[in-house]
């Protein structure tokens, strides 16, 4: 039976495997999207459904007839692709329970409400001002658009002054990017800092089930800011940890409604309690992390995700996955993703070293979503990234830690503005 399968506001390099999947399986894949860019693409359809849902709805209906499934690895896209999956009746996961995972003050009163671990905050949807009650939470303490993606705006404050100060950054934030999703009750978040490690675990799902995970570290600095910079694979990880890492998880998903296809969850520990502090119902790093997974544990996490959104039952998905069981990391192997920071912004004149940069033995991709007329933003907006490299480092007995060794990037891509 052939398929179609619509990915919404998708990456070419997420696009490219789902491609790459409909063709061994005989199924066609659309893309939906605003961009100029998708134009060349076989079957495109350049539609916004932020703003022409009805329209977007329309036009697949006339091109595509009945698609089999919807998809996005987008954040800002997420309520809208489940919007239109509602509509031809292929959503696999409840919408409600989709807008309850861009919504971070939504998913942290049904966390409380489930006894699930995380940390305790206040949601207010103005700007705040001096005027703002902390309800007896105390300084150091992290505030965050409620609902931004990528650490977009994330910062941890130490003083009353710092937290108006950010809190005027936030709004910025939600009236110009986040603005562009149209979600109601937009506002900010102050809550605890938990001062431990960070994980995050990217989760594929079927019908309430986990098919596979994908743990990684965040190697962020402590702050004040806390863009996706560093996240690496650790083979010394304790099997005891990653167990309680995948039970909140599950737990915190689950509590949300989620079912079906893609999570990412970002855990923090204190001492050795855990504390969930978002999930989302996209891969993360918008897919590139599926990259990571797959080379080293040999899953295909790509085609996993593809096959939970258009198998009919877990018989059929099992039977057309193949392997399921991860092989181990070598003892001295960290699969890793970095985000390159930039310095200054404004719009883009020229980028220069991605190449060198791509030709690093260690480095297996490197790509740039920033492109000479494209707007890179101040530091602490984290608006949107900028250059991710993928790679596995191998260190020697005299070579630095991971955290250490990929910060030499930082200075070998200019921009001109």
């Amino acid at each position: 039976m052939r398929r179609a399968v619509v990915c919404v506001e998708t990456p070419d390099f997420f696009l490219d495997e789902m491609e790459r999947i409909a063709s061994e399986e005989g199924d066609e894949v659309w893309v939906l999207s605003p961009e100029g860019r998708h134009r060349d693409r076989q079957r495109a359809i350049l539609v916004d459904p932020r703003t022409e849902h009805d329209r977007a709805v329309q036009e697949l209906a006339r091109l595509v007839g009945q698609p089999d499934a919807v998809l996005t690895t987008q954040e800002m896209f997420l309520t809208q692709a489940s919007a239109i999956a509602d509509a031809f009746k292929v959503a696999r996961t409840p919408p409600a329970a989709v807008a309850a995972s861009r919504d971070k003050a939504r998913m942290k009163e049904i966390w409380l409400a489930a006894g699930v671990r995380t940390p305790r905050g206040l949601f207010r949807n103005a700007i705040g001002g001096p005027d703002l009650a902390l309800d007896g939470l105390e300084f150091p303490l992290i505030a965050k658009p409620s609902q931004g993606f990528a650490s977009c705006g994330v910062r941890k404050v130490t003083t009353r002054a710092e937290l108006d100060e950010h809190l005027r950054k936030i709004f910025l934030v939600n009236s110009t990017v986040v603005a562009k999703e149209r979600l109601a009750n937009t506002g900010f978040l102050v809550e605890e800092y938990v001062d431990g490690p960070e994980y995050s675990i990217d989760t594929i799902w079927f019908d309430g089930e986990p098919l596979c995970d994908g743990i990684l570290i965040k190697g962020n600095a402590p702050g004040p800011y806390y863009p996706d910079r560093l996240y690496h694979m650790d083979p010394q990880l304790p099997a005891a940890r990653a167990d309680r890492i995948r039970e909140i998880s599950y737990r915190a998903v689950r509590a949300l409604g989620v079912t079906n296809g893609a999570t990412h969850t970002e855990v923090r520990f204190r001492d050795d309690e855990p504390f969930v502090l978002e999930t989302t119902n996209r891969p993360g790093a918008g897919g590139l992390f599926y990259q990571l997974f797959t080379s080293a544990s040999g899953v295909d996490f790509h085609r996993l995700y593809y096959l939970a959104a258009t198998c009919a039952d877990s018989a059929e998905l099992r039977a057309r996955a193949g392997g399921l069981t991860p092989k181990a990391l070598p003892d001295n192997e960290y699969p890793f993703w970095y985000n390159l920071p930039h310095r200054g912004s404004g719009v883009i004149r020229a980028i220069t070293g991605l190449e060198q940069l791509a030709g690093r033995g260690e480095v297996d991709r490197c790509l740039s979503y920033k492109q000479p007329g494209g707007v890179l933003y101040p530091e602490g907006l984290e608006a949107d990234y900028f250059v991710s490299v993928l790679g596995v480092y191998r260190p020697g007995p005299s070579d630095p830690p991971i955290a250490d060794y990929v910060r030499r990037y930082d200075n070998m891509i200019e921009v001109t503005f």
